[in-house]
């Protein structure tokens, strides 16, 4: 039920069933219990009629979705970063700088990809 089909049976109910008090009694309720009704069955049929949508599912962002690539893309130039600073202090630039840059960021992809898959198998 949605909160207009509540609310609709909330008032039908208050206005149809006698109150204990005397103090809530109307003088003329037949006109107004009438119209109640007729709005209340107006409410249920337009209500039932439409067809019932599936909630929309959260969309959520592409992290979310791709733990283990989203930690393989991090971990790579987190690991790219490191290596070639490593290797600016250790090669002094050499002709190994791009091998040793790209051995640590696969090295860090990998580490990065691992703790995506935890994360994964932790989520669900």
């Amino acid at each position: 039920m949605n909160v207009t089909q509540i609310l609709a049976a909330s008032l039908v109910g208050s206005l149809l069933i006698p109150s204990a008090g005397g103090a809530q009694t109307l003088r003329a309720p037949g006109a107004l219990q009438q119209s109640i009704a007729r709005e209340a069955v107006m409410l249920a049929r337009a209500s039932a009629s439409t067809a019932v949508q599936p909630q929309p599912s959260r969309h959520q962002r592409w992290p979310a979705r791709h733990p283990i690539a989203f930690g393989a893309i991090v971990g790579a130039g987190v690991g790219a970063g490191w290596s070639s600073m490593q290797c600016r202090n250790a090669c002094e630039g050499g002709a190994l700088t791009p091998y040793i840059t790209a051995y640590g960021a696969a090295m860090f992809a990998g580490i990065g990809a691992g703790v995506g898959a935890i994360v994964a198998v932790v989520r669900r």
